[in-house]
Order: C-alpha cells, then sequence, then structure tokens
C-alpha cells in the first residue's frame, strides 16, 4: 500500500493533481515537468519536477534522438 494519500500530492489552481510529462525538447530533454490536468479550462498550472536525470541520462537521450 502507498504511503503517499491524495491530499499530500501538489495541486494545481483549479484543485487536480497535475500531469507529469517528459520534456523531448534539446535543452532540457528527458527533463520532467507537471501541468494542469484540465484539458478544456486549464489554469496554466506548470512546473518543473526537480528530479533532474543525471548529466550521463540526458547525454544518452539526445544521443537516442540523433
Amino acid at each position: 500500500m502507498s504511503d503517499i494519500s491524495v491530499s499530500s500530492l501538489r495541486t494545481c489552481h483549479c484543485g487536480l493533481v497535475p500531469r507529469q510529462f517528459t520534456s523531448k525538447t534539446l535543452s532540457n530533454s528527458g527533463r520532467h515537468f507537471h501541468k494542469c490536468a484540465n484539458r478544456d479550462k486549464s489554469c496554466g498550472y506548470w512546473k518543473w519536477d526537480d528530479k533532474d536525470f543525471s548529466d550521463g541520462v540526458v547525454i544518452a537521450i539526445n544521443q537516442l534522438q540523433l
């Protein structure tokens, strides 16, 4: 059973738990970010996830995209 409760998760301005995505741009390849989960009326919430990959992982991901 998970120790994480819904109330402990961050929420956007809509009160929803933001969805997690992975950047595919060259400058931020592999970096995770969260944005509002409300597709129809997004509140504009957007934030980088500070748990970045190590430099070696980012280099490997960038090489796969070439």
